[in-house]
Formats: structure tokens, C-alpha cells, sequence
């Protein structure tokens, strides 16, 4: 079995242009972000931003998906079995992302549910 490494690089500006959409987002609507304006806050041209996303849409829902699994591995690290508790903790640490992701956030929402289950 060949084993294939992703260079450092492309995960570092994946992340670049990911926070870069993030921090915009606690600025601006989701609709008046540009793919300049988030090129501009990553630092990184427009060429690289289209080499990792198709489009901000496609930038949103990596970063919903990436950012929602992350935080809600952290947040359940601790628990060993899926009981009352652990579900509540899920459902909080999802309710923290709503006012960031407004744009379809429930659709969102329920495909990392269907990864997590899985």
C-alpha cells in the first residue's frame, strides 16, 4: 500500500484561507464577503484561493465541516460512550457555530451529523 502525504503547504493555506473566511464572517454578512476580500485577508492570490475552493460557498461548507468536527471531537474527548450527556454536549457545541454560519446552517448541520454517525 503506497502511502501519500499531503504537502504541509497545501494544508497551511487551506487553514490560511479558511480563518481568513472565518474572521470576515464576525465582520460581514456572508453575502457581502469577496473572494478579494478573503484572498486579501490570507494573503494569497486569487489563482491559490481556486487551486483549494471552487467558490466561497464551497469554502463555507469545508470550513462548517472542518471546524464543527474539530470542535466537537475536542469537546467529546473526554466521554467514552454516546449517553445524555455527550448528546447535549453536541448539540451546545453546534449551537455555537450557528451566528457565524448563517446560510444554510441546518443543511449543513445535519450532513457532519450524518459523518459523525457513521
Amino acid at each position: 500500500m503506497q502511502d501519500t502525504k499531503i504537502d504541509p503547504r497545501i494544508t497551511r493555506t487551506r487553514r490560511l484561507l479558511m480563518d481568513a473566511f472565518l474572521k470576515l464572517t464576525s465582520k460581514k454578512d456572508f453575502k457581502d464577503i469577496t473572494i478579494k476580500d478573503i484572498t486579501d485577508e490570507a494573503t494569497v492570490n486569487r489563482a491559490t484561493f481556486y487551486s483549494h475552493f471552487q467558490d466561497k460557498y464551497d469554502l463555507m461548507d469545508a470550513s462548517i465541516t472542518e471546524h464543527i468536527i474539530e470542535n466537537i471531537v475536542e469537546d467529546l474527548s473526554h466521554f467514552d460512550q454516546l449517553n445524555e450527556k455527550s448528546i447535549v454536549k453536541i448539540f451546545v457545541t453546534l449551537t455555537k457555530f450557528h451566528p457565524i454560519y448563517p446560510h444554510n446552517y441546518t443543511d449543513h448541520v445535519e450532513g457532519v451529523m450524518r459523518l459523525l454517525v457513521q
